[in-house]
């Protein structure tokens, strides 16, 4: 597969590594998650391919222990980001305080590649009308909390922590209202802040993407990750993935 930054470098996006027995989760809105941990020295991060169903995504939230990148292989999924960071994990954006914040559209068309930074309102919406694949990468940064056992800046903890995990994509868990509010009760012990709903954390949606977010690519960062994938999938298994 390859990915185009928006600045048109073209990339040749990895396929997602293979275990033994995949970690599948079921995201809060009916997204399939199918995810691996990787790691070697000191360089730990996890990459997944999801499944969105049409008009389905996360509400907006944000990282603090860790950075996200998207790539959307058939385009079809819209992100949006703001370009305000909140670094106090204790006080995300709110209604109540008047602290919202303003998020710009980014459309992903095929093969596109963005990153959203830790510190970042963000989220993404299948905006088309069929289910559409997106992969994500989460890397930590310096300072992340070593939450184990995966030490990827909450990522998979979060995941295996509050989400339904799937045994049989025949037989895929419910997805209830009680299962979204337990997902953001708990989001904020992992630095994944989530809003119940939109305007929890955003005051306004602009349809065009400010020169601060049109080259929000990482390559250097995104370059190192894709070397551990391809050696990996090439049989390094100086490189744990799990």
């Amino acid at each position: 597969m390859t990915a185009q930054a928006y600045n048109g470098t073209i990339l040749k996006f990895p396929k997602l590594p293979k275990l033994e027995k995949p970690a599948l989760y079921l995201g809060a809105h009916g997204e399939v998650f199918n995810y691996v941990t990787l790691g070697k020295d000191d360089l730990v991060f996890t990459m997944s391919d999801v499944n969105i169903p049409p008009g389905k995504g996360p509400p907006a939230h944000m990282h603090h222990f860790v950075a996200e990148w998207f790539f959307a292989p058939e385009g079809g999924i819209t992100l949006f980001c703001s370009d305000t960071d909140y670094l106090d994990i204790d006080n995300p954006p709110s209604k109540e305080e008047g602290t919202q914040v303003g998020v710009f559209l980014i459309p992903l068309g095929p093969g596109q590649v963005f990153c959203s930074p830790k510190h970042r309102v963000h989220g993404y919406v299948n905006s088309d009308k069929v289910d559409r694949p997106l992969t994500c990468i989460w890397k930590p940064y310096e300072g992340a909390p070593d939450m184990l056992p995966y030490k990827d800046g909450g990522t998979r903890e979060f995941f295996e922590g509050v989400h339904a995990k799937i045994e049989d994509m025949n037989h895929l868990p419910s997805v209830s209202e009680k299962r979204r509010a337990h997902y953001i009760a708990q989001s904020h012990k992992y630095g994944i802040p989530h809003s119940s709903y939109l305007l929890e954390f955003v005051n306004r949606v602009e349809p065009y993407i400010p020169d601060s977010l049109q080259h929000m690519e990482n390559f250097e960062e995104l370059y190192e990750m894709f070397d551990m994938i391809n050696d990996y999938n090439a049989g390094n298994r100086n490189i744990t993935a799990q």
